[in-house]
């Protein structure tokens, strides 16, 4: 489980906020959550993400967007890193509440629709993006 709103329903930390950034893991075998740290830079506390994609990968994850964010992330878990993808192309519009899926063999994960409260847009439009280089920072 990754991001969103805490349930005092805020986004700013506080000792009884999370930061928004955390990665919670279900263990399946024994049934206990933990908390994962990961290297690099991933979305951080201030980045006001709710409403994003997490889009599963072979091995790991695609944060895009969310609520206020045009940023969009990659979560290595073998190398336990975030990266950053380098995004050419048509420029993704910040939006919440929209849909991904992967297409794990090709590299690739599909964007749809969403929405930004703030300029009042719906949107229907689809984005791809291909994994091919991505940065480690």
């Amino acid at each position: 489980v990754f991001g969103g709103l805490d349930t005092l329903g805020a986004f700013l930390p506080t000792e009884a906020r999370e930061t928004g950034s955390t990665l919670h893991v279900l263990s399946l075998d024994v049934g206990e959550w933990t908390t994962k740290s990961f290297r690099g830079r991933g979305p951080g506390p201030n980045m006001r993400i709710y409403g994003e994609t997490c889009t599963a990968l072979k091995n790991g994850m695609v944060v895009a967007l969310g609520h206020e964010s045009e940023h969009v992330y990659v979560l290595d878990f073998e190398r336990q890193l975030w990266m950053t993808p380098t995004l050419v192309g048509d420029k993704l519009k910040s939006r919440m509440f929209h849909a991904g899926a992967a297409f794990v063999e090709d590299g690739a994960v599909v964007l749809f629709g969403g929405q930004n409260r703030k300029t009042n847009d719906d949107f229907g439009d689809t984005f791809m993006l291909n994994l091919v280089k991505l940065d480690e920072d």
